[in-house]
């Protein structure tokens, strides 16, 4: 169960559905900094895995790759 506080709300810029996933890009500022392939963050109380990190020089975007169960129970 997620008990942190929230450092920032961050912004979904794409989904994409493939045969056995889903996608998830989200941008964020903060909470890059010291995120790697493989961490967890909460994201609306449900941690999910990074994927796929893409440093930008305003930000990150964290890919998030969810089976359909997750997307199903889940905002």
């Amino acid at each position: 169960m997620f008990t942190g506080l929230v450092e920032e709300t961050g912004r979904v810029v794409s989904v994409r559905k493939s045969a056995g996933a889903i996608r998830m890009m989200v941008r964020v500022k903060k909470c890059a900094v010291g995120l790697k392939k493989g961490d967890s963050l909460a994201v609306n109380g449900c941690c999910l895995t990074a994927t796929q990190i893409t440093r930008r020089t305003t930000g990150c975007d964290i890919a998030f790759d969810l089976l359909q169960e997750t997307w199903t129970h889940t905002s």
